[in-house]
């Protein structure tokens, strides 16, 4: 019996321990599995995403009261587990994702815990460390570490909330600060249309193209602007460490709005390392599209594969303790 299974492949296995240490200090049971076991009994030892399935299928069927709650999977993870393309071991396939028929292009974690076909709310909480090697791994646990050591800070009742510049954005945003938060929280809002703008120099010759085209939108946004000063001033929130942070808006992959909030990717230029937050790491729920991806197959076919979320979580020293967050296609009204 325990509260949550930890599925781990063997090659994180003696780390994982140390997680499981954790979770039990923080007074959640825990059991440890290993997802080699699971596709021996499940799929004749071949690597299956219905082999985990099956097994939590199982579970819930046959383990006695109380049952666990919770599957965190340890392991990257790529779509291409039958290594049809060139240079697939670039992204190690420690454990497997699932593309739906109605969401092919996208990994859907709610498939592995619904209980009815098309259930839109899981069994299970479901969550990944999509680590590729031991030393990610390591780092993680470091953070989970200092995270422990400096819970009781003043940073703790700090709520960070940032919303992208367009309806109903603004307005949910507007009133969920002032109808639904808790009294006890000291909220940072931030508001992107608050901060100065300024041409995309990004897109180099294609930015005079690209405004043209924002121009005869019919309901035009700020396309070839972005605003250094708002993602300054989220980097600034975040440094100083928060319980919770929250983002409401569009996204892409590895971007916050089309303003370049939290540019990551993994890229010489993304945003991540700059958060020294290490020890005052927040929840991160980010209500917006396609940044929790984390199956890419190889970046050197895709640029810019590596998620946000996922670079947000194995930052070493900041980032984000754990995320909330859509790994496809997401609108307001599910947020």
């Amino acid at each position: 019996q325990a509260e949550e299974l930890v599925v781990v492949p063997k090659v994180f296995r003696n780390l994982s321990t140390e997680l499981v240490r954790l979770l039990e200090v923080e007074g959640h049971s825990s059991s440890l599995i290993d997802m080699e076991d699971i596709f021996d009994v499940f799929a004749g030892g071949r690597f299956s995403a219905h082999a985990l399935r099956n097994f939590l299928t199982w579970v819930a069927k046959t383990w006695p009261e109380p049952q666990p709650a919770s599957v965190l999977v340890v392991g990257d993870s790529s779509w291409d587990f039958w290594g049809r393309y060139p240079d697939h071991e670039h992204v190690p396939n420690w454990t497997p994702s699932y593309h739906t028929h109605k969401e092919p292009d996208f990994p859907t974690d709610l498939w592995f815990v619904e209980g009815e076909p098309l259930d839109r709310v899981g069994d299970w909480f479901f969550g990944r460390i999509p680590c590729q090697t031991v030393t990610h791994l390591e780092g993680y646990l470091a953070k989970r570490r200092a995270y422990d050591r400096n819970s009781d800070e003043g940073w703790t009742d700090r709520l960070l909330w940032i919303s992208d510049d367009n309806d109903p954005v603004e307005r949910d945003t507007q009133d969920i600060l002032g109808r639904t938060l808790p009294l006890a929280y000291q909220i940072e809002p931030i508001f992107i249309h608050n901060y100065p703008y300024i041409d995309n120099y990004y897109y180099g010759e294609n930015l005079a193209r690209i405004q043209e085209m924002a121009r005869t939108e019919s309901q035009p946004l700020d396309f070839g602007k972005i605003s250094p000063a708002a993602n300054q001033a989220i980097l600034d929130e975040l440094t100083q460490g928060a319980a919770l942070a929250v983002y409401y808006g569009h996204s892409g992959l590895n971007v916050l709005a089309h303003e370049r909030i939290l540019f990551g990717g993994g890229s010489k230029h993304s945003d991540i390392p700059k958060i020294n937050n290490e020890g005052r790491t927040p929840l991160l729920f980010l209500m917006t599209c396609d940044v929790g991806r984390f199956d890419f197959t190889d970046d050197r076919l895709w640029k810019w594969s590596y998620g946000l979320a996922e670079e947000l979580l194995m930052h070493p020293f900041g980032g984000s303790l754990a995320l909330v967050t859509s790994t496809g296609r997401g609108v307001p009204s599910d947020h």
